[in-house]
């Protein structure tokens, strides 16, 4: 089974292989948000005056889009090979919402429909990460 490890950022990807290695999979750092949210014409070209409509988008939500700015770009494309193969997915971004929805926005952008666990830790070092 080819499993692959998403962090946050580097640093954090740095103390994940640093405490366990490769262990668990491939550790792939984001680098925050990778993604962003459509702006409104690039969800519907009529949208880009705004109006009133654009508060609620048809379907309730806006999609998401890559952001390649800052080297993100081949974050993501290293990201997205890795979900095509693997098996499994292991969340270790920090452990609040935004962390969280780091980590599924990309699995959904990508259309992973693998195997997915979440890795809680409050710190970063060694011993809480083993």
């Amino acid at each position: 089974m080819k499993s692959i490890v998403i962090t946050e950022k580097p640093s954090q990807a740095r103390n994940v292989m640093k405490a366990v290695g490769s262990r668990y999979g491939e550790v792939l750092a984001a680098q925050g948000h990778l993604l962003r949210l459509q702006s409104p014409d690039e969800a519907n070209p009529d949208w880009k005056a705004w109006s009133s409509e654009l508060l609620r988008p048809q379907g309730g939500r806006y999609g998401l889009v890559a952001d390649r700015t800052s080297g993100k770009g081949e974050r993501l494309d290293k990201i997205k090979r890795a979900l095509s193969s693997a098996d499994q997915v292991i969340i270790a971004t920090d452990c609040d919402r935004e962390g969280q929805a780091i980590g599924e926005n990309l699995l959904h952008f990508y259309g992973y429909n693998g195997r997915v666990l979440r890795a809680m830790f409050t710190a970063e070092d060694e011993k809480t990460l083993r």
